[in-house]
């Protein structure tokens, strides 16, 4: 039996892929670079699947 993927899920993780494609390790310890890394990845994932407003 093959594996397959749900679609959307796929697109989600595709452009958090595409967010972190030039992101480099920040150093260890270095929280602010921490943030300012995670946060494209973030705003991509949030982009994909928007929070419905009557939630």
């Amino acid at each position: 039996m093959a594996l397959g993927s749900d679609t959307e899920i796929a697109e989600a993780l595709a452009l958090m892929t595409d967010a972190m494609v030039d992101a480099a390790p920040p150093a260890v310890g270095d929280m602010a670079a921490r943030r300012a890394t995670w946060q494209p990845i973030i705003g991509a994932a949030g982009t994909a699947q928007p929070i419905a407003a009557d939630v």
